[in-house]
């Protein structure tokens, strides 16, 4: 069995990753999206793709992946050093690892749409395999099923991606949450202007794309409440974040809505 690593590099550290390569049917695959220099060697690939949104960086190295199951993460992801050994072991197609934050204590274990549609990280709650969803700060999947259901949808840009992804038919109900697989996940960027501001426009991008599942008047309800919420982050982050992200979310909103057409039917 062949393991591609599949990480987009952005700000942090990557050394960590080169053990990785003590296994031959292992290869690193490198999309940087910001400017920086990686050693390179044997086993080792590197594409730049400055400023490339987390999907769309994701799909270019998955596409030329030589092995059968990738293994994509961020960069400030630190997996275990017998990873590999525990992912031989493993059995399923799309496995979520238990994730840690730097103090050790559970940061993910999959996560679950709230019911106002929220991405939450789950830390100690079970799921039924069809409410479980990826996280894609780290994630595996056999190579072919990532292909065969699209990928991550590059529209997004960064958040939502994963799930998104996760409500595929090829996907939805086959995720499966693993104790043995851990992962440290540094983290740097949980507090940014920049990612309130994505998530914000991403969730209602997501819902709107999948308002067919969701029900058009319940869609309606959450994006009236939407509006509500906005004007409270405007007043707590003294920002217009949050105003701008529910205007963009208006102009790409017919393009998502199609989108999810598309997909529904097909």
């Amino acid at each position: 069995m062949k393991y591609s690593f599949i990480i987009p590099v952005h700000s942090h550290s990557i050394d960590h990753f080169y053990k990785f390569l003590e296994y031959d049917n292992v290869e690193l695959i490198f999309v940087l999206t910001k400017k920086r220099f990686i050693k390179k060697q044997n086993r080792v690939t590197i594409i730049n793709m400055i400023n490339a949104g987390y999907g769309k960086a994701v799909n270019t190295g998955a596409k030329i992946a030589n092995g059968e199951y990738l293994i994509i993460c961020n960069d400030d992801i630190i997996p275990d050093d017998h990873f590999i050994e525990n992912l031989k072991k493993e059995t399923n197609n799309i496995i979520v690892p238990t994730i840690f934050s730097i103090s050790g204590k559970i940061e993910s274990k999959g996560s679950y749409l709230s019911r106002f549609y929220y991405a939450i990280h789950n830390r100690n709650e079970k799921f039924e395999g069809n409410q479980q969803l990826i996280t894609g700060s780290m994630f595996i999947i056999k190579k072919s099923i990532f292909i065969d259901n699209g990928c991550f949808d590059e529209d997004y840009f960064i958040y939502y991606e994963d799930t998104d992804l996760s409500m595929k038919d090829g996907i939805k109900g086959k995720i499966v949450i693993s104790n043995k697989l851990t992962a440290i996940h540094k983290h740097s960027f949980s507090a940014s202007r920049i990612k309130r501001y994505f998530l914000q426009r991403n969730r209602l991008l997501f819902l709107i794309k999948h308002i067919h599942l969701f029900g058009i008047f319940k869609v309606a309800n959450l994006f009236m409440l939407d509006y509500e919420i906005m004007f409270l982050q405007v007043l707590i982050h003294r920002s217009v974040f949050p105003i701008q992200a529910r205007i963009d979310a208006l102009k790409l909103m017919r393009t998502f809505y199609r989108k999810g057409k598309y997909e529904n039917i097909h």
